[in-house]
């Protein structure tokens, strides 16, 4: 099966492993109000990661908001941790959350981090800075309810 998302993004100069900073350190350092996310992991509502790369956010929004709507299909970026390791519907499936901690254990590792917030993204202004959020583009003109329904629907298959 041919990875559509993956050839869009690439076609629109954002191939998979994107680096957009030889220094991650620097790079905060220089846009230190951004909404970075190095090897930040793009999923389907199936949970297959399609994509993989440095993100910024705040410059890079628009072009995973047009690739959603262009292939009607849902996207949600996640940070690299602990999505690229465990998956995305295991890792929603398994997250406790006490407070504004989430804790995932697989096998002999256990990832505790931020408690991740989904926000839908329907343009700039729907950017949070969050380091530990999950990035909602939605492939249409959908209510929120209806995109945190498709999102959720990982959790019962």
């Amino acid at each position: 099966m041919e990875n559509k998302v993956g050839q869009y993004l690439e076609a629109h100069g954002f191939i998979e492993g994107r680096l957009i900073a030889v220094s991650k350190s620097l790079y905060r350092e220089a846009y230190p109000k951004h909404i970075v996310l190095f090897n930040a992991c793009l999923f389907n509502t199936k949970g297959k990661e399609v994509w993989w790369g440095d993100v910024d956010l705040t410059r890079d929004w628009k072009m995973f908001y047009e690739t959603a709507r262009a292939l009607n299909e849902t996207l949600i970026l996640t940070p690299e941790t602990p999505y690229r390791f465990i998956g995305l519907k295991e890792t929603l499936k398994d997250m406790q959350i006490t407070g504004d901690i989430a804790i995932v254990s697989q096998g002999n590792g256990t990832f505790v981090f931020d408690a991740p917030n989904i926000i839908i993204v329907k343009g700039k202004n729907s950017l949070k800075k969050r380091k530990y959020g999950i990035w909602v583009f939605p492939c249409c003109e959908k209510n929120d309810e209806e995109i945190l329904k498709d999102v959720l629907a990982l959790l019962q298959e």
